[in-house]
């Protein structure tokens, strides 16, 4: 490791963002620095510059990351950096609300997905997702339902590859993929409910929410739960439902008031990470987030109001 990396890791674990740029530019600019290194160092200070929320800058590395391996590997065989940086771009466009930029790149992305490939098979229900939230932003309801109903099949056969079935994931996954399917439901109930076929949407919505009360310890108090209770007695209304309407209704309110009860208790008790604690945290950008997909649906829903 490069002393101008090392560093710069160190100003990273003390939230010292500025430092931590400057000794990663001069461990870029380092004339012995081979095109690996540097695609690995503009890919880092795209990771800064996004902590920062300078999402130009970030994206103005994150390119120049990708086209550094092109140069290394012109029809990207190795497809795994390629797919790790193009998906940071495409998120950090996502996140600056450029959609239109953002679908033609998240398409990018997943053109360079191969069938083949362990990352490709990981990466690709969650694409779908991206792509799908954005094409339901524009109203194109029937392209969008289609790439959700292409991320959950997939999902869905990831998980039948670990676990031999379904079935047996329900009963004994825990983490993002869980929460992957749920949110992917909801979003697949969103579009019906837009395009008012709300029998569709309630059972989706349904679905949903069965996958959240079995996780109740994942799921608990989330605006996620509070959500979905809302669209389904929005549904169950327009069916004219009224008693399960109510009912859904009830429980939203009732566990949006505890989930503002818990949020002001829990504020005052959140402690300084350390060091090790906040570059594991930095880290973890380079793993695929199926937690983020919630957080990116309420997103698009926000945009939509």
């Amino acid at each position: 490791m490069k002393y101008e990396e090392l560093r710069g890791w160190k100003h990273l674990a003390k939230e010292n963002y500025d430092g931590a740029l400057f000794d990663f530019k001069s461990a870029l600019d380092k004339s012995t620095a081979t095109i690996s290194e540097k695609s690995y160092f503009l890919e880092i200070l795209g990771d800064v510059y996004a902590i920062k929320s300078m999402c130009n800058e970030a994206n103005l590395h994150y390119v120049k990351a990708i086209e550094s391996l092109k140069v290394i590997n012109k029809k990207l065989t190795d497809v795994v950096p390629a797919l790790r940086v193009g998906r940071k771009l495409s998120d950090s466009l996502f996140d600056s609300r450029r959609y239109d930029e953002c679908l033609k790149r998240y398409e990018k992305v997943l053109s360079w997905c191969s069938t083949d490939s362990k990352e490709s098979l990981l990466a690709t229900p969650y694409l779908r997702h991206r792509i799908g939230l954005i094409l339901y932003l524009k109203g194109e309801y029937e392209s969008s339902i289609t790439e959700f109903s292409k991320a959950l099949h997939l999902q869905k056969n990831l998980m039948q590859t670990k676990l031999m079935s379904y079935n047996m994931f329900l009963n004994y996954v825990e983490g993002g993929e869980i929460v992957f399917i749920s949110t992917v439901m909801f979003c697949m109930g969103l579009v019906h409910e837009a395009r008012q076929e709300f029998e569709w949407a309630r059972s989706q919505f349904t679905e949903s929410l069965a996958i959240q009360i079995r996780y109740e310890k994942q799921f608990r108090l989330s605006d996620m739960f509070v959500s979905t209770l809302a669209h389904l007695a929005l549904a169950n209304s327009q069916l004219g439902d009224k008693h399960e309407s109510n009912v859904a209704l009830f429980g939203a309110r009732r566990i949006s008031a505890m989930k503002s009860t818990s949020d002001s208790k829990c504020s005052g008790n959140n402690s300084m990470e350390n060091s090790e604690m906040k570059i594991a945290k930095f880290g973890h950008r380079n793993v695929l987030n199926l937690h983020s997909s919630w957080e990116a649906t309420k997103e698009i829903i926000r945009a939509c109001s």
